[in-house]
């Protein structure tokens, strides 16, 4: 399962992050974005934005830009 964690509580501007979990347990987190923020943060956070996949990426909007996500 894939999600976008997007603003703080209050609101205050973030760079997005791309959080995948197991979809069988869904309390495992997988992956994140933040793991290695130098090669994979996203930009600043949109909110209510849904992480689309498709052709084996995951796309991310964020303010001014489309962030894509793939295998290395």
């Amino acid at each position: 399962m894939w999600a976008i964690q997007t603003h703080t509580r209050r609101g205050a501007r973030v760079p997005a992050a791309l959080r995948a979990y197991d979809a069988l347990d869904v309390r495992r987190e997988i992956y994140t974005s933040e793991e290695n923020p130098e090669r994979d943060r996203a930009g600043m956070a949109r909110r209510f934005t849904i992480p689309t996949v498709a052709n084996g990426r995951v796309y991310v909007r964020a303010r001014g830009e489309v962030d894509v996500y793939g295998l290395k």
